[in-house]
């Protein structure tokens, strides 16, 4: 999906779906292809199961001191009895990212540092029965799940920045191993039920057609960057906001 390929049943905008229209979207099948092929059933599938994370990277063009971690989606839907656990993987992301752009020096044009906001507007949250997100659409499933909001200084050092990159890729890296996989297991034999509000779907798995060779692969990343080198020129994304405050 994206802006210039224009509106049509296989091209529904993913962060933007109500649940009448998980079924005709590629990316939400991809979601149950992805949790049925490594997470299996969750925790009680025992050993079959990999642990899962969802780490969904955005842009924004709004405020630009700030990478806005949203995981509002986990503090609305999942229960109390795993709070402790959301609050635990926002503060590993927030210390290990807050290191990694202070490491690089990545700084807004005015010179300031840009660090992580724990309680951003862009939060990943629509609100209660209205659509959802990508990683809102995860944590029904019963995926842990994040959204990136990353300013444009931040996007463009992290692609001129090699060392940049290798360190966002080792702070998810680690708290996928220090806090997901932990948390994982130990509901291996837990009493409380797998926070999940959405069913896994074989027959949604299956309608998922997986890229087969690496020209497959260069072909859908050369037409990627094509449009969205063309939506970056013609267009502002709309963004996620609280429907308490306005857009900034």
């Amino acid at each position: 999906w994206n802006r210039i390929a224009g509106p049509g049943r296989g091209r529904l905008d993913p962060n933007y779906l109500v649940k009448k229209q998980y079924e005709a979207s590629p990316w939400h099948r991809a979601l149950h292809r992805w949790a049925l092929s490594f997470g299996h059933d969750g925790p009680a599938s025992g050993e079959r199961s990999m642990p899962l994370l969802h780490v969904d990277l955005h842009g924004k063009v709004s405020e630009k001191l700030h990478l806005d971690l949203g995981a509002a989606p986990l503090e609305e839907e999942w229960p109390a009895e795993d709070q402790h656990f959301v609050r635990t993987l926002k503060m590993s992301f927030c210390q290990k990212l807050d290191k990694a752009m202070a490491d690089c020096g990545v700084l807004s044009s005015k010179g300031r540092q840009i660090a992580v906001d724990l309680d951003p507007v862009l939060h990943g949250f629509w609100g209660e029965n209205t659509v959802t997100t990508i990683s809102h659409q995860s944590v029904l499933l019963g995926i842990p799940a994040v959204q990136f909001e990353m300013p444009p200084r931040l996007r463009e050092q992290l692609v001129k920045d090699p060392r940049l990159g290798k360190y966002f890729a080792s702070a998810i890296k680690d708290v996928y191993n220090e806090v997901v996989v932990p948390w994982w297991m130990s509901r291996c034999t837990s009493r409380t039920p797998w926070p999940r509000c959405l069913s896994l779907e074989s027959r949604l798995a299956e309608q998922v057609e997986p890229i087969e060779t690496a020209a497959d692969v260069d072909h859908w990343t050369e037409q990627l960057l094509n449009e969205l080198l063309e939506i970056e020129r013609s267009s502002l994304e709309k963004q996620i906001c609280t429907p308490r405050l306005p857009c900034r």
